[in-house]
């Protein structure tokens, strides 16, 4: 398999086309980071406030699955408290993505 750019893993997952951008995620608006994981995995790093205005930190994980395709990692998504917590799970997740427990 040839790896595309983190970006279009990730446009991939979601839109279906490598150059074109989802939209922005309503509760955590800010881009912080885009790292490159395991087994072609992609994960996003965004920041925003949450209801009570306390910060919030998103992790949005997608895995390439073949040469133009691509799918959504919900199992290893999360939301976090601090981008300390949210920057651990996305490098818990350079080493080896766990399977899909869906698939």
């Amino acid at each position: 398999m040839i790896y595309l750019a983190k970006r279009e893993i990730f446009n991939l997952a979601y839109t279906g086309f490598a150059d074109q951008a989802p939209s922005v995620n309503i509760m955590t608006r800010d881009f912080l980071a885009l790292e490159r994981l395991a087994d072609g995995g992609v994960a996003e790093l965004t920041g925003g406030r949450g209801i009570e205005n306390q910060p919030i930190f998103g992790v949005t994980v997608v895995q390439q699955t073949g040469d133009d395709a691509a799918v959504r990692r919900r199992d290893l998504s999360d939301m976090f408290q601090s981008r300390r917590q949210a920057e651990a799970h996305i490098a818990s997740l350079k080493m080896e993505l766990p399977l899909d427990a869906g698939a």
